[in-house]
């Protein structure tokens, strides 16, 4: 689960990334990147996409939806980071 949403930073951090690139960031498998593409795929946070210059490569970049996770997900890493409380 983690590295699913570790995955999702990346995109968002590099919109237009192409699974190559996301690849090489990850000590992952072909096939079990390809996995974990898939599932933020079906849960509407990431779109795949055809580059119009070079139409083999497919480029990958995150949804509203996906781009709010990030946001969520960098917020609650910040406020772990800090005690609001005192």
């Amino acid at each position: 689960m983690k590295t699913k949403y570790e995955i999702l930073m990346v995109i968002c951090k590099n919109p237009a990334i192409t699974f190559s690139e996301i690849l090489n960031k990850f000590s992952l498998s072909k096939g079990s990147m390809s996995s974990h593409l898939k599932n933020l795929e079906n849960e509407k946070l990431i779109v795949k996409y055809k580059n119009l210059e070079e139409k083999k490569i497919l480029k990958i970049r995150p949804t509203k939806n996906g781009f709010d996770m990030y946001r969520q997900i960098e917020l609650e890493k910040y406020s772990k980071n800090f005690n609001f409380s005192k």
